[in-house]
Formats: structure tokens, C-alpha cells, sequence
């Protein structure tokens, strides 16, 4: 049911329907999108959250959806439609002139004192937002719809495409809460005004309960190294491979093959290098599992599906390939998976 097409379904006809039937075993943030042609399509709006509850949801008086994306518009305010830009693939991507925080689930007045869940989920096709807040006093509480064992102060965030951020807080100000595109002179890309006054929770933020997850071993993994290529002033790519949709590269293979990144049997720990061997920062983003980051003194991150890899660093991820299929992996920059970055593993 990953909906990827000609790698786990055939795409949905125009007209046509496919009918999406699973279990949703973990509590949290998630969200879906068209795959197909996904350069486009989430570009102009086929995406939408999906939350799954928890069985004990906190006590919060406001759950709220906080879409953040951004749009290339022309004069007149409509989208431009040059979605296939072989500049922006080989650069950083389609960056849009417009950005904009949208809130779902907040039908009531928001009061001053109250305690709010922010749910942050960037959806757009390739901008990765600094992201600053305004007017709540609050904790991150979840990364990735996982739920983190320890809440983490509210700081400045960098959210790059795919990646989400749970958020507990009480609301501050009496006047406005306030969502800042941080990177350029904190530029106010949204806000939900306050009215009133509550009484102000006596509870400590609360720890979000944990999903069900298999530790990696990681005395026992399997290492393997992903390095990622090509891109603008690579030297590694041809004018020809760049109109071929092969701008950019895993291990020197553009785009999906028959034959898998690597295939896993069930339960199988590995530890894979993500190497940025480009100019750009790629966020990269598996499918059907989490992982977790792991440093050099051997300490692991909270869960993550999606993770941001800046020009010329690397990070080695732990991931328990408990989650049988074929399993898309690529960079959620669209732009650069449209051109050639993306592969899949197979879980037997």
C-alpha cells in the first residue's frame, strides 16, 4: 500500500480509483502524497496529513495542522508551470517567491493560556525552512510522527521537505502566535490570532507514549555506504544525462533499476553512510521504516524517517529493516528525485 507507482502499483488511471486498505500501526504525525509525477502534483496541492491517535492523546484544548510550503507564482498570482526546469533539478530545486504556513483543525478561538499541538509538516517541493515561533511557551515532542522519550526545548528549527515536528505548548501571547520563515529577517509566513483569556495549565508538558520500535544491534549490522552524486559543477554529469532525467545519483545509478540498493532479511540491523558528494543538501527519506542517526561517539538520535544532508558531510543511519516489500528511498527534494535520486530496498 506505499503507493509508488510501477515499483509497488501501477499509477491510478485519470478517472479511475485504487483503494488504499492497512493497518496504521504507529501513533503520530504522518502525511501522503501523489508519486506520480510528484515534481508536479504535490507542487500544486495532491498532499494532505495523515494522524494517527494515540490510544491516550494529551490533554490538549487546540490540535492543529500547520502546512508549510511555498509556490512559484507568476504577476497575476497563478502557479508557473515550468515544473520540469532543468536548472532548478540540477541546483537546489523548484524554490518558490511565495511561502505560506496553512492551519487545519483550529475551528475554535484560541485563548491566551491555553495549551496547543502544533503538528509542522513541510510539504513543499524542495525548500528547506528555517523555522522560528511566536507567542507559545512550549516543548518538541515528536520528530517524524515518533514520539521523542525526552521533550526537547522549543528552539529555532530546520524542517527540511518530508520532515515533521510535534510540538506541546501554551499559548503566551494575547494577541498572535506567529510562524517565521527564520532565514530571511525572520519574514512572517502565517499566524493564528488569540482571543481571550484562559486559565493557564499547572501540568508539565507531557512525553508523548512511545510507538512499539526494535532497537538496531548494531554489532551485528550490515554496513553499506549510499553516496550521493552528480548536480550542478559535479563534473560527473553530461548535458545529456541531465535531459535523460540522470542529473543525479546513488553510488554512481541514476533512477529506479530491477535490481534493489540492497535487499534485507526480515529484522536485519544496518548501518548505512549517507555521503553528500555534491554541492547541495539533499533531505533524504526512506520509506516503510525509521531510523536513527548514529554519531561518532556511537550514540543514537530519536526516530526519523527523513534526514537532512548538508554538502559535503555524511551521516551513518541504523535502520531494523523489519517491514517486508519493496521500499522507496530518494531524496525529497523532488526536483533532485525527478532527475535521477532515488532507489529502493527489498525486505524479505
Amino acid at each position: 500500500m506505499d503507493g509508488v507507482p510501477n515499483l509497488t502499483q501501477a499509477p491510478v488511471k485519470p478517472n479511475g480509483e485504487f483503494l488504499y486498505d492497512f493497518v496504521a500501526p504507529d501513533s503520530g504525525t504522518y502525511w501522503y502524497h501523489s508519486h506520480d509525477r510528484s515534481l508536479e502534483q504535490v507542487a500544486r496541492g495532491l498532499y494532505g496529513a495523515l494522524i494517527v491517535e494515540e490510544k491516550n492523546p494529551p490533554k490538549v484544548d487546540h490540535d492543529i495542522i500547520v502546512f508549510i510550503d511555498d509556490w512559484r507564482l507568476n504577476a497575476q498570482g497563478k502557479q508557473e508551470g515550468d515544473f520540469d526546469n532543468l536548472h532548478d533539478q540540477v541546483h537546489s530545486g523548484r524554490m518558490g517567491n511565495f511561502a505560506k504556513a496553512l492551519f487545519r483543525g483550529n475551528n475554535a478561538p484560541i485563548k491566551q493560556n491555553q495549551r496547543i499541538r502544533l503538528r509542522l509538516i513541510n510539504v513543499a517541493t524542495d525548500r528547506i525552512f528555517p523555522i522560528a515561533l511566536t507567542g507559545i511557551s512550549g516543548k518538541i515532542v515528536a520528530y517524524d510522527g515518533m514520539p521523542l522519550s525526552t521533550t526537547e526545548p522549543l528552539k529555532k528549527l530546520i524542517i527540511s521537505p518530508a520532515q515533521r515536528v510535534d510540538i506541546i505548548a501554551d499559548v503566551s501571547s494575547n494577541k498572535e502566535i506567529s510562524v517565521l520563515y527564520s532565514e530571511e529577517n525572520n519574514i512572517k509566513i502565517g499566524s493564528l490570532a488569540i482571543e481571550g483569556k484562559a486559565k493557564k495549565s499547572k501540568l508539565p508538558i507531557p512525553i508523548l507514549e512511545p510507538n512499539k520500535m526494535i532497537s538496531p544491534n548494531i554489532s551485528q549490522a550490515t554496513n553499506l555506504d549510499m553516496v550521493m552524486e552528480g548536480g550542478a559543477m559535479s563534473g560527473k554529469i553530461s548535458m545529456q544525462d541531465v535531459n535523460n532525467g540522470k542529473a543525479w545519483m546513488f553510488n554512481g545509478v541514476a533512477g529506479i533499476h530491477k535490481k534493489p540498493f540492497h535487499q534485507f532479511k526480515k529484522n536485519q540491523t544496518a548501518v548505512i553512510d549517507l555521503i553528500n558528494d555534491t554541492r547541495f543538501p539533499h533531505a533524504i527519506h526512506l520509506h516503510g521504516h525509521h531510523f536513527q542517526i548514529l554519531n561518532k561517539q556511537g550514540e543514537l538520535s530519536p526516530w526519523r524517517d527523513t534526514t537532512l544532508v548538508e554538502s559535503g558531510e555524511s551521516q551513518k543511519i541504523a535502520c531494523v529493516f523489519n517491514n517486508p516489500g519493496k521500499w522507496l528511498f530518494h531524496c525529497h527534494m523532488l526536483g533532485h528525485q525527478a532527475s535521477g535520486m532515488k532507489t529502493w530496498v527489498k525486505v524479505v
